[in-house]
Parts: C-alpha cells; structure tokens; sequence
C-alpha cells in the first residue's frame, strides 16, 4: 500500500501534467512559501516527468508586502515555461494580510510572462489525501472543456436554490468563460501568461480593469450585471467558516451592485463592514459601491464542504459568486442551484438542475 508522501506526490504529478502540460524536458520552477513538505514531493514529481526544476524558497517570517525581486525577475527571465507555488499560512489573518501581495505577484509577474502558473494559498496535506486533491486531473480537464461549450455566447444566468438564491445576471460582452482545470497560456485575454488555484475544478468568469482615482491607478472588478438575492448556505470567503443552513448569508443585487447584506450568524458581518469601509474609502467616485465581480461553477466531484474555499468553492453542485471592489474579492457558495443559461439569439438551456449539471 502506498504511503501518504507517495499518494501526495502521485496527484500533484498527475497536476502537473495534466493541468500545466509543461512541454517535455522543460524548466519547472517551484515556489515555497512555508510549505516544505508539499514542495519537496512536487520536486520529485516533477523530475519524474523528466523537468528541470529550480526550488525558490520564501522568507518564512510575517506577511509580504511585496514579493521578493529576485522571485519577478526569476519568472520575468522567461526561463520557466511552467510553475506551482505552494503557500502555507500561520492562520488566517496573516494569510488575508498576504493578499494584495499575491494579486500584485499574479498581476504584474505571472500575466505579464509567458508562463503557465499553479497557485496553491492556504493548501493543506489533507486537501490531496482526502479531499479536491483526489479527483482525476485528466478527466476534470476534459468535462472543464465540455462545460465551456454550453457557456459561449451565454447573454444571462438564471440561478435558482432551495435556500433561497433566485437571482438573473447579465454577462458583460467583453468578459470570457474560462478554467482552472487546464492553464496554458497565453491568457483568454491575450496576456502573455495563464495561472489557476491549485486545487483547480471550476468554470469561472470575472475580470478586473484599471482605474484612475484621485490621481492613482487602482484594479477595480467589470461589474457582472446582477439582479436579485444570492443565498449563500455552504461557505464564505476570508471567514473561513461554514454557513449554517438555518442562518444563511443574504445578498442582494440590483444592476451588479450589493445593496444589502444580512445574516444571522454574527461571524458573517465583519464582511460587510470591510465592504463598507472600503466604499467609504473611495466615496464620491465612479468605483465607491462593491459589485458582484465573479460567477463561477463547480465542477470536482471530489472537493468538500470544509471551511476552506480553496477546496469548498470547487465543489461539483454548487455555484459560487463573489462581490469585489478595490483588492477586496470575496466568495460565496450556493448549494444544490439550478442554472438556466440564455444566449443572444433568446434561446435557452438549462446546464445545471439542483446541482447536477447537464452538459450533453
């Protein structure tokens, strides 16, 4: 029987090769931010598939505000036509304060290079044992594709639960559906380079645009145009705690914009206060109100209802969508929908119903 160290450095090679597809015999660059163990086995993983891999260890102290030159200039060189970075954080807070660093690092290092990026925040051992971590990296990619079909040319999403979410959203013309489950770059939107979270299994569309605010250029999300409650009964994001069904996460919408937001469970608020301080913060311009920025579809018949969005928000049956501003991106999950796509001739399908999507 195979040892836990040879399950894990099994399914990361199976990551590997499947998702990344790095070219044959190619530089392999591996990224290790307090996470060791996990680096150590994609080494070997990796060299097993015949890759020259270079280890780039992190500081182990606090939180980063900036990621080290040395790492940009290492991906920016070009030499690495695949990567996987691997972040394993103290808890929570320190993980949520790494934030802006890691979307400056994927914004301006990773879609700036011609590079195909695994990026693994917060991954835990259990996550590859027991887990997301279990599923067919090869089968996923290819159901990833086959939902990507029904997806083009979609005008609006319906979205229906039995919690409650009964919410219509306009996709914008310039926003493109794309996968965690096969990064190769160059991006959907013609940046040089492609990167997903590791562990992958979603169908997802978002996308962020710059702004000028009082003289400063900020990331600010492309509003996706929806229109009703969101009724988030699984997990939320930056909490890292499950919702209880019986006091569910309230959110409703009108023209892409939160207009409000109520839970009974207490923990939940400190969401909304870090929206409302972030609007007061831009209050009087054009970007002041935080909007829905991402819908996304669940897909890894192996991730589960933990606490972990990394994992929970792949979950086959579930749909997630998440309210964004300035560098404040947050998910919530949606139990069991039935999704009802129509496209721009008015013609409609449904290809997902109570949480079992319908693809052929």
């Amino acid at each position: 029987m195979a040892s836990d160290d040879q399950k894990i450095q099994n399914k990361l090679g199976e990551a590997i090769q499947y998702v990344l597809q790095p070219p044959t015999g190619s530089n392999f660059l591996i990224i290790n931010r307090t996470s060791d163990y996990l680096a150590e086995l994609a080494e070997e993983a990796a060299k097993e598939l015949g890759l020259k891999v270079k280890p780039f260890n992190l500081d182990r102290q606090g939180p980063y505000d900036n990621f080290p030159p040395e790492l940009k200039e290492e991906i920016a060189s070009g030499k690495y036509p695949r990567a996987f970075g691997f972040f394993t954080y103290q808890n929570t807070v320190w993980k949520r304060k790494e934030t802006p660093a890691r979307v400056e690092f994927l914004d301006k290092t990773i879609k700036q290079t011609s590079i195909g990026y695994l990026h693994a925040p917060g991954i835990k051992p259990d996550m590859i044992l027991n887990g997301a971590g279990r599923a067919d990296f090869q089968e996923m990619a290819m159901e990833a594709e086959k939902l990507l079909g029904p997806l083009k040319g979609v005008k609006t999403v319906q979205i229906t639960a039995p919690a409650g979410t009964d919410i219509e959203i306009e996709i914008p013309s310039e926003l493109i559906w794309e996968t965690d489950c096969i990064i190769k770059p160059p991006d959907p939107y013609g940046d040089p380079g492609k990167w997903g979270n590791f562990i992958p299994g979603e169908g997802c569309i978002e996308r962020r645009k710059k702004v000028s605010v009082a003289g400063r250029e900020v990331e600010y999300p492309i509003k996706l145009i929806a229109n009703g409650e969101l009724v988030c009964d699984v997990c939320a994001d930056s909490i890292d705690e499950l919702v209880d069904p019986n006091k569910p996460i309230r959110i409703s919408f009108k023209d892409g914009i939160v207009t409000g937001f109520s839970s009974e469970d207490e923990i939940f608020n400190d969401i909304y206060e870090r929206w409302k301080a972030r609007e007061k913060e831009y209050k009087g311009t054009d970007i002041e109100k935080t909007v829905m920025e991402e819908l996304g579809i669940g897909i890894n018949k192996e991730a589960r209802k933990v606490k972990e969005m990394l994992e929970a928000e792949k979950m086959s049956g579930t749909i997630h969508a998440a309210a964004g501003h300035v560098r404040s991106h947050d998910d919530f999950i949606v139990d069991k929908p039935t999704v009802l796509v129509t496209y721009e001739d008015k013609s409609k399908r449904t290809i997902m119903e109570n949480g079992v999507l319908i693809l052929d």
